[in-house]
């Protein structure tokens, strides 16, 4: 999380790879992947994100919980795009 903060969204992508690589069922690796995408303007392989991290919500440690895309800084360049309001709907479906 600290490079996408600083912007060095590759470095963070590449975190994210190693992450999912390591543990391909825990699902914020996904869902920060998605902020990445989100944070890189690319809406496509950010819904696709949110869609895996929502699709292994029940592999969430105890307590924790997935941050609502509708509320997230990362997302907030889409909030009033259709296609992203309707697969956030989707997600909790």
């Amino acid at each position: 999380m600290a490079y996408g903060i600083t912007g060095d969204l590759q470095k963070a992508k590449e975190i994210f790879d190693y992450g999912i690589a390591a543990d391909s069922t825990y699902p914020m690796f996904y869902y920060l992947m998605a902020d990445d995408y989100a944070e890189m303007g690319d809406k496509p392989h950010a819904i696709a994100y949110l869609k895996r991290a929502y699709a292994l919500r029940a592999n969430m440690i105890p307590g924790e919980t997935l941050p609502d895309p509708l509320t997230d800084d990362s997302f907030q360049r889409f909030i009033h795009d259709p296609v992203f309001l309707n697969a956030v709907r989707q997600l909790s479906k």
